[in-house]
């Protein structure tokens, strides 16, 4: 989606985000859920990988396209 397609380029290989950065920076309206999902799936397909567990996870982007 376009949230998610947004956070790509924004996030360059390498560089991590949390999903209250993620809400404040591409989410106008957007929920935690429905950031936690987005990340979810982005992780899932390969594009970013997740770190920690609860408040403290982080997501950082991978080298894939």
């Amino acid at each position: 989606n376009g949230r998610q397609r947004a956070l790509l380029q924004w996030l360059v290989p390498g560089q991590q985000t949390s999903v209250s950065e993620f809400i404040e920076r591409l989410g106008e309206g957007l929920t935690d859920r429905q950031a936690r999902r987005d990340l979810s799936e982005l992780e899932l397909i390969g594009l970013v990988e997740r770190f920690g567990k609860g408040r403290a996870t982080r997501y950082q982007r991978t080298e894939l396209e």
